[in-house]
């Protein structure tokens, strides 16, 4: 499909998706309420169908990802907009219902900020990986070098590569590592 989509067909699509993703959060929040403190262990699956849902979203749609999907919203009639409203209310739910699970998880688990010194697993394994090594110049400015620890954004459908921990604090300087993990899929 092209990136034109026709208007009434966005919608029966974003429509679909609302209630397919409305379906899935009902049933983790019962789950939920049903494992307690032992959803993320034997429960947390049931939210992977959300994957599930947008993957048909976009496959239906013919678009790419996100951006494709907010242009063509944005071009469409007021009755797709609302649509696309009514998504954006169940994925605000998606977070408050996530925000209530980590909250729970945090509860349960003695968790302490990491202080200078702390050890960590460096064989923990990282995907899609960006890192830089920064230097200082001669005129006290700070530098950004690329390091051969730099993974470029996976394209989708390529196969991902990963590199360890040890590997990044072996090429970057011991006080300027930045590790930024993401959660959300939409």
């Amino acid at each position: 499909m092209s990136e034109e989509i026709n208007a009434d067909t966005l919608q029966e699509i974003l429509i679909s998706a609302k209630e397919d993703l409305q379906k899935v959060l009902d049933e983790a929040r019962q789950k939920f309420e049903e494992l307690g403190s032992h959803f993320v262990d034997q429960g947390i699956g049931v939210l992977c169908q959300g994957l599930g849902v947008y993957g048909h979203l976009y496959k239906r749609s013919g678009l790419q990802d996100r951006e494709a999907l907010d242009i063509a919203i944005s071009k469409s009639h007021n009755v797709v907009k609302e649509a696309a409203l009514d998504l954006l209310e169940i994925e605000d739910d998606w977070n408050e219902f996530l925000s209530t699970v980590e909250a729970k998880e945090a509860g349960k688990l003695e968790v302490s900020p990491p202080q200078v010194g702390d050890k960590i697993p460096t064989d923990l394994v990282l995907n899609c990986v960006i890192s830089n090594k920064f230097s200082n110049t001669n005129d006290g400015s700070t530098a950004s070098h690329e390091t051969s620890a730099t993974m470029d954004a996976v394209p989708s459908g390529k196969t991902s590569r990963t590199i360890s921990l040890a590997d990044i604090l072996v090429s970057t300087p011991k006080n300027v590592t930045l590790l930024i993990l993401n959660r959300h899929f939409a």
